[in-house]
């Protein structure tokens, strides 16, 4: 059904935490405490409206963390692309990344490190010079370059000789690499759909850093978690009409001389690229794919920007402050940071200066019935941040959503404030 959107409550629920627990493992106790909703399809409006609201989705399942109850309270962060400032890591990263990947080094500033690092960075044209075509250096090419090598050396021997101050200590010479070539890196946004190779590398990447033994790592899981979504984008709605792509789940592939080293997976939308999940081959951890991957789904946007003006913004998913893990996301300056409170975006400083001056919320209890073994706990009171008071509706189950319709009459975002669960509360987008 093109432009329905159709939803079924959950309700609250509380699991083990995975930011506050010890290195490499998960809380004790289920202080992980959100709201659900189960999305049996969703325009790609209705979860460009979500996800601006503090919701965020693992494949089909949608949720809001009780940021009032919760052990760690979670944002939602972002970044306009056109106004990213790279960082000098950022830009050393992205360096570092080229020089790995290719067989010449990579040339030095003549003057110096810290001008290298200030002049104007683009970061499209950066990643079309990383993807552009190697060149295949021939006998042809290294003959060429042992002249070159000769002239110089003869060039600085007679300028010593003749007693020139400003003669180096020694001459700069081309480096030669006979039959060699850079390899070929290529980033191509594909439909996100389980395939034999792309399951392989994730089942590498889950054993290797998440150390997941194998009977854990399952292809139905894999295909639930990052092939299937309930995002569905009509024809009439395409990003890149001469290639067909459209909005919803996407892959976004990186190939080195052909081998599938590393998968992002993103939700493509009607304002942003959010960023799902990054899985790669641990054999390459040490090119900081978590890094450069973001810097080149900043360059996405931005191309697609070209073909959708008002595809602009960035999502990195949810921030939380106190969370080591997550202190990168800041780094893509400058971003923005959602109160999950009054649904507004401050500046990153402005959110982290309102935290060191404002008295922290005290964290509330949860319902004195909820026994702490089950998932599923009661509706609690007061209701969370950004959540109505309950109120009873007969009869609960799935609500349809039809996008296109006037505001006043069925407006997406005041369906979803009509929500309300088997318990009975009104969700406040």
């Amino acid at each position: 059904m093109d432009g329905v959107s159709m939803v079924s409550p959950v309700g609250m629920s509380a699991s083990t935490c995975g930011y506050c627990g010890p290195p490499g493992e998960r809380s004790a106790d289920k202080g992980s405490v959100s709201y659900g909703i189960w999305a049996h399809q969703l325009t790609p409006q209705a979860y460009q409206d979500l996800i601006d609201r503090g919701w965020r989705r693992s494949g089909s399942y949608c949720y809001h963390p009780d940021n009032s109850r919760t052990c760690c309270p979670q944002h939602p962060i972002r970044l306009k692309a056109s106004s990213f400032k790279a960082s000098r890591s950022q830009r050393r990263a992205l360096a570092a990344f080229r020089t790995a990947i290719d067989a010449e080094p990579a040339s030095s500033s003549p003057s110096g490190s810290s001008s290298k690092y200030s002049q104007p960075f683009d970061v499209v044209k950066a990643w079309q010079d990383i993807e552009s075509e190697p060149v295949t250096s021939t006998s042809q090419d290294a003959k060429a370059t042992h002249l070159e090598r000769g002239r110089i050396a003869l060039e600085w021997r007679r300028a010593r000789k003749a007693g020139r101050a400003d003669v180096p200590v020694a001459p700069t010479l081309p480096h030669v690499h006979p039959g060699k070539r850079s390899a070929r890196l290529q980033v191509t946004l594909v439909p996100g759909r389980a395939t034999k190779e792309n399951f392989a590398l994730f089942t590498r990447y889950q054993m290797g850093v998440h150390r997941e033994s194998e009977d854990k790592v399952t292809r139905k899981g894999f295909e639930r978690f990052l092939c299937q979504s309930p995002i569905q984008a009509s024809r009439r709605n395409l990003v890149v009409p001469a290639n067909e792509k459209i909005l919803g789940l996407q892959h976004h592939e990186y190939r080195l001389d052909g081998q599938l080293i590393a998968v992002g997976v993103l939700d493509i939308l009607p304002h942003c690229v959010s960023s799902v999940y990054l899985f790669y081959d641990p054999a390459f951890a040490h090119l900081q794919l978590g890094k450069i991957s973001a810097l080149r789904e900043i360059a996405l946007v931005e191309q697609l920007r070209q073909q959708q003006p008002s595809l602009e913004w960035y999502y990195m998913g949810y921030y939380i402050p106190s969370c080591q893990k997550m202190a990168y996301k800041a780094e893509f300056a400058p971003s923005q940071v959602l109160d999950t409170r009054t649904n507004a975006w401050h500046s990153h400083a402005d959110f982290l200066a309102a935290r060191s001056v404002a008295p922290q919320l005290e964290r509330l209890p949860l319902p004195s019935s909820y026994d702490g073994d089950d998932e599923d706990i009661p509706w609690p009171s007061p209701p969370p941040l950004g959540f109505l008071e309950p109120q009873s509706i007969e009869p609960a189950g799935t609500l349809v959503m039809r996008a296109g319709q006037a505001p006043a009459d069925c407006d997406i975002r005041e369906v979803l404030a009509a929500l309300r669960s088997r318990e009975g509360f009104v969700i406040v987008l």
